[in-house]
């Protein structure tokens, strides 16, 4: 089994954290309103377990083809007030038997022990870059979480004319040697019926750096500026779980105390759950997710 390279993009119709937050917390100006933690009054611990996929789809499938990106959306519910989005892991097979290539891609959430919403719709970007390329004609996605179901089945065509030219992030492309001539994350992605962009995948606007952020509309990291509706959050309501906006861009909560024993969520603080081993963690999904003194993102914790 290979293991691929992947960056998460955030859908447009949901963020990665607990809650869409409303459409005018966007509006509230920067600094305003508060992160979205879990409700202080409930007694509640957390365990990281498999979630099952509602759906994967790939992107722009008639774009398809060998030397390029393939960016799947995969689709899944977190109960709302509740649920925390954990790692995502995604491995490689090849089957040149049947001319196929095989993903998995195994999606686990911080599930809340009690007084949990309803179950609510969210997506996530992966963005398959294989260093070695996808070889054959075929691409199965399939959920590998243990009762998963979900799956696709892709066609993947041949480039038609195209050579590994440098270009920058922004710049057209066609295969995803061009643009890692310029940009080491970048990959050759396709939006809508436009031609290939090159541009680094992301999740959030955390993913990015060097104060760009994360487009919901290309899922690629892009200049951001004060105003925008494609990036950037105007409060702390518009960040994931454990993030705070500043400066127009989400960026993970700073300063947050030493790990501690707990009982409830609330014992632990802003941007972090209490495990049902009785330990304070600060949930991620990759390593972007996770404060300077915590840097690494293991098991869907930061330490």
């Amino acid at each position: 089994m290979v293991g691929i390279a992947t960056q998460a993009a955030t859908a447009p119709a949901c963020r990665s954290g607990l809650l869409e937050p409303p459409d005018d917390a966007r509006e509230a100006g920067p600094g305003g309103g508060g992160a979205p933690d879990l409700a202080p009054a409930v007694c509640r611990t957390h365990r990281i377990e498999f979630q099952p996929l509602d759906r994967i789809v790939a992107l722009h499938p008639a774009d398809l083809h060998l030397g390029a990106a393939v960016l799947l959306q995969i689709d899944f519910s977190l109960r709302e007030g509740c649920d925390v989005p954990g790692d995502v892991s995604v491995n490689l097979t090849r089957d040149a038997q049947q001319n196929q290539d095989l993903v998995l891609v195994a999606m686990r959430v911080w599930r809340g022990s009690r007084d949990c919403g309803p179950g609510r719709g969210a997506s996530r970007i992966i963005a398959i870059a294989d260093p070695d390329e996808l070889l054959h004609a075929r691409l199965i996605a399939r959920d590998g979480a243990p009762g998963g179901t979900a799956q696709a089945l892709l066609d993947i065509g041949r480039p038609d004319g195209f050579v590994c030219d440098p270009q920058r992030p922004g710049e057209e492309c066609g295969l995803d040697c061009q643009c890692l001539a310029a940009e080491a994350r970048s990959v050759c992605s396709f939006i809508d019926d436009r031609d290939g962009l090159c541009g680094v995948p992301c999740t959030e606007d955390v993913d990015c750096g060097g104060g760009l952020g994360c487009d919901r509309t290309t899922h690629l990291c892009a200049a951001c500026p004060m105003g925008s509706q494609a990036c950037g959050c105007s409060s702390d309501a518009g960040c994931p779980f454990g993030q705070r906006c500043v400066g127009w861009l989400c960026q993970p909560m700073e300063g947050l105390p030493p790990p501690s024993k707990c009982d409830c969520d609330g014992d632990c603080g802003p941007g972090r759950l209490c495990s049902q081993s009785g330990s304070c963690v600060i949930p991620c999904t990759t390593m972007a997710d996770c404060p300077g003194g915590a840097p690494r993102c293991m098991a869907g914790t930061c330490g």
